[in-house]
């Protein structure tokens, strides 16, 4: 093809026609700012359109204005930042995997079921026979404590001791007899309730056998002792009442049932914290 047929494109600029162009030399003036986007360009034998709208001028208008510099609103040019180089240093190598060890045997550890969870053990106190030694002076000595205050109580409510006593009562004897029954009232009480509470253990089994030895053995033991005493004729009778052993045996029961509602408390805690391992 000769390049006189290729000559086949026009632009109309400044009042005529300028042509004819090959497309090489069109898209040059395209690119040279000559001819503009809004610049009328037509093929031979077809009418007028604007430069934009042909496929191989808009890329010439593309390169044209990237060629430009930018410039800003007051005109001046813009010039185009390098971007920052940072040098970032390289990541730190991962290290190898250890080597596996070649070990026959290996333990396998089995997981603990999750509705099942592991007792917790509790410190148990040291076996000390000293607390079984101690358990019945112990229960003596506060018997023999509490035996003041109930003195001080009946004297100061009964005896005149107060400035306005309770009750006055004159008779010497009716002073002693209230102040008896006082006495085997609280003494089993606190002496049963001292005594099951020093043992390390078996508190309960310690309030009932000690009951028992009260409720039981001491009316028997006064009956003998007082046999004793009449067939010989010398020592000190052991003075008795039913009174006073219904006493003895209310005051020895409201101590072991003191001890079973602390052993109660006590087993509650205990089973709150958890349940305690057994010695192997």
């Amino acid at each position: 093809m000769s390049s006189i047929q290729t000559k086949i494109w026009f632009y109309y600029s400044n009042g005529k026609d300028h042509g004819p162009f090959d497309p090489e030399g069109i898209t040059e003036r395209a690119r040279s700012g000559e001819i503009t986007p809004s610049t009328l360009v037509r093929r031979q034998g077809r009418d007028y359109c604007e430069a934009q709208n042909l496929s191989f001028l808009s890329t010439a208008f593309g390169d044209a204005d990237s060629a430009k510099p930018r410039r800003d609103q007051f005109g001046a040019v813009v010039r185009k930042e390098k971007p920052l180089s940072i040098n970032v240093p390289p990541p730190f190598p991962v290290p190898p995997p250890l080597p596996e060890s070649n070990t026959s045997s290996k333990v396998a550890v089995s997981p603990v079921p999750p509705s099942k969870t592991l007792p917790v053990r509790k410190p148990e106190e040291p076996e000390s026979g000293i607390r079984w030694i101690f358990a019945l002076p112990a229960g003596v000595l506060a018997a023999v404590i509490v035996a003041f205050p109930i003195h001080w109580f009946t004297m100061v409510n009964f005896g005149g001791w107060a400035y306005e006593p309770f009750i006055e009562i004159r008779d010497r004897d009716t002073l002693l007899s209230i102040e008896l029954f006082l006495q085997a009232l609280c003494g089993p009480l606190v002496f049963v309730y001292c005594a099951a509470r020093t043992v390390p253990r078996y508190n309960r089994l310690v309030a009932v056998l000690l009951t028992v030895v009260i409720v039981l053995g001491l009316p028997l033991f006064a009956n003998w002792w007082n046999s004793e005493v009449i067939a010989s004729g010398e020592g000190i009778l052991i003075e008795t009442n039913v009174l006073r052993t219904l006493a003895n045996a209310v005051g020895s029961m409201a101590a072991g049932w003191l001890i079973h509602l602390t052993c109660n408390v006590a087993d509650e805690r205990r089973s709150y914290i958890g349940p305690t391992m057994n010695k192997p």
